[in-house]
């Protein structure tokens, strides 16, 4: 956070969640890390603009993690829930690049985890609309 605040941005985007919840931290540690995160953008007047965990379904049916599948669906909820609470400007980037909540539109993602380029294309015309 350092380099960022040296920087001076007016706004931080910060979108965070997936690798955490992979690498199989528990939803309270990620929201710590992140609360740090917003805690300190916010002390140095920096607007945070929070994009919830991105749905990642396709990746989960088709990937080691199909075993867990079911609970870390529930944790990215509980995270997300977490993030809308947490006072933040939150930009919904799932209803961009997703048609059920649960995976990214095929032809938006190359390994159903990741956005691609026209993924991130889409997200980023949904952040500038809603956050700017």
């Amino acid at each position: 956070m350092g380099q960022v605040i040296a920087w001076q941005p007016t706004d931080l985007i910060v979108m965070a969640g997936v690798n955490d919840l992979a690498a199989g931290r528990r939803v309270n540690q990620v929201q710590a890390s992140l609360a740090a995160v917003y805690r300190t953008a916010r002390a140095s007047g920096i607007r945070v603009v929070a994009v919830p965990v991105l749905p990642w379904g396709a990746y989960l049916d088709k990937s080691r993690f199909n075993r867990r599948r079911a609970a870390i669906v529930d944790d990215m909820r509980q995270l997300n829930a977490w993030i809308r609470r947490q006072g933040v400007k939150v930009v919904d980037g799932a209803s961009s690049v997703s048609a059920d909540g649960y995976r990214l539109r095929a032809e938006l993602t190359r390994d159903g985890l990741h956005p691609n380029a026209a993924g991130q294309q889409r997200l980023g015309r949904q952040l500038a609309r809603a956050a700017f």
